[in-house]
């Protein structure tokens, strides 16, 4: 099965699992644009590249903090503040 048919076979799933009686569903096709944008945006979002940090890693060094270094830091102490997470070498 190829990436296109498994891709429907979800949106299947998909439609199985949500809780649409058949007036909703006809709703929903009478607002097949805005449904069609919103799933379009949707598609796109989860499949776009995640964000590379190296430019602002070489920039910054030390001093960047990816989101992933700020969530593990305040994860490990929820009282934390996000500022003084930060591992920044800039004296005041």
């Amino acid at each position: 099965m190829g990436q296109r048919e498994k891709f429907y076979s979800l949106v299947e799933r998909t439609l199985d699992l949500a809780p649409v009686s058949p007036d909703g569903l006809q709703r929903l096709l009478g607002r097949s644009g805005e449904f069609s944008e919103q799933l379009r945006e949707l598609i796109v979002r989860l499949a776009a590249k995640p964000p590379d940090f190296s430019l602002a890693r070489d920039i910054l060094g030390d001093d960047f903090n990816s989101p992933e270094d700020i969530s593990a830091a305040c994860g490990q102490n929820s009282d934390i503040d996000v500022a003084s997470a930060r591992k920044s070498t800039l004296a005041p």
